[in-house]
């Protein structure tokens, strides 16, 4: 996961250093799991590593640079980095294919 780091500041300057931690216990689960999470508090609670009566209290602030719907969790940025990755790797992989088709 490539990390923007002015983009990831400018997203949590509102947060304190307990917020951001998860904020970022979010992103990095959300990357390994397709960009997206289950919109669950007490799931969320848990990735954040926080009690669920913690979490109804940071949440607002931490989901804040977020898209929510009723049943998932994005993140804008997050996800349009990774649809680059993976466009990257695929052209990379047809690449050596084909590097390695002509020297045999």
């Amino acid at each position: 996961m490539p990390l923007k780091t002015d983009a990831l500041l400018a997203d949590t300057q509102h947060m304190s250093a307990e917020e951001m931690g998860a904020y970022c216990r979010l992103l990095f689960t959300m990357w390994r799991h397709g960009a997206q999470l289950v919109n669950a508090p007490e799931e969320l609670a848990r990735i954040a590593g926080v009690s669920l009566r913690r979490w109804q209290k940071i949440s607002v602030s931490v989901l804040r640079p977020m898209t929510l719907t009723a049943d998932t969790v994005t993140q804008k940025r997050l996800s349009a980095t990774r649809q680059e990755v993976q466009e990257l790797r695929r052209n990379r992989a047809v690449a050596g294919a084909i590097g390695a088709a002509t020297r045999w």
